[in-house]
This record gives structure tokens, sequence and C-alpha cells, in this order.
């Protein structure tokens, strides 16, 4: 029997079907060069990546089985699903007409640091945000990081 990395079934969950995020692990050739270049760590996996404005290097980025990576024009920050503490979008929480306004999700590491992840993709209708999905990927990736979760 296969097993299917925990975060990875997230990622399918949450992410796939999202006009702006592509799934790497059935397309790896579809990966940008900024991806490509990244240093994976001993074990860990590559899922896909999520791109906020087409053809312009800005604050896309990409998720993996242990770590969501950044981009900031040249510059990657990689941020642990273990060391995210908190997630937020607004000051009012994720309820209601807040989950159709959102394009960001800031996220409070262990290190004090507030990082801010620009998601700016919506459904053809324009009711859904994708940072709701991304937020949900998140906080279920986090949380099974911490308490070792793995398949």
């Amino acid at each position: 029997m296969a097993y299917v990395h925990l975060v990875e079934r997230r990622a399918r969950f949450w992410l796939v079907g999202h006009d702006r995020y592509r799934n790497l692990v059935e397309q790896p050739e579809a990966a940008p060069a900024w991806v490509q270049r990244l240093d994976l760590e001993r074990g860990e996996r590559l899922l896909g990546v999520y791109t906020n404005v087409p053809d312009r290097i800005g604050r896309d980025f990409a998720v993996s089985t242990t770590i969501l990576y950044l981009q900031s024009g040249d510059q990657v920050e990689r941020l642990r699903y273990l060391d995210m503490v908190s997630f937020d979008g607004t000051t009012d929480g994720y309820h209601g007409e807040n989950k159709r306004r959102l394009d960001r999700i800031l996220i409070q590491m262990t290190d004090g640091r507030t990082m801010v992840v620009p998601v700016v993709g919506r459904s053809e209708d324009g009711l859904h945000r994708d940072a709701w999905s991304v937020y949900n990927f998140l906080l279920r990736a986090a949380r099974e990081s911490r308490e070792g979760r793995v398949y």
C-alpha cells in the first residue's frame, strides 16, 4: 500500500483546482525557474506553486511537504509549517463577508516575525477568494506538523 503524505492530501483538497495553483506532483515540468532552483531538504517533496500575477516575478509561493516558500523578487523565504504559530487575514477574522475580501494571510512565526502571504485569486463568480483555501491548507499543515502527523 502506497502512503500519501498528509500535507500532500491537504494540498490536493484545498489547493488543486484553483486557476492560479499548479500541481507539481502531477506536472513537475510546470515549475517556474525560481521553484526549480529551490534546495529541498532530504525527504521533502515539492507539491505545487501559486502564481499571484502570471508572467511577473513577484510574491508567489510554493508549497512542499514541510515548507512554504514565499518569493519576493529574487529572494525566497523558507517558512516551515512547524514554525507557524497563528494565522490571520483581516481584523475581524475569517467570517462571512471577510472571506470574500480576503487577499492575504498573515502568519505569525515562532521567531516573532509576521509574514505576509498575498493570495489574490478568486473564483469565476467572484464570491470565493483563493486565500480562504490557502488559509485552511496552512492551518492544517502547521497543526499536523506540530503534532508529528505525517500519513
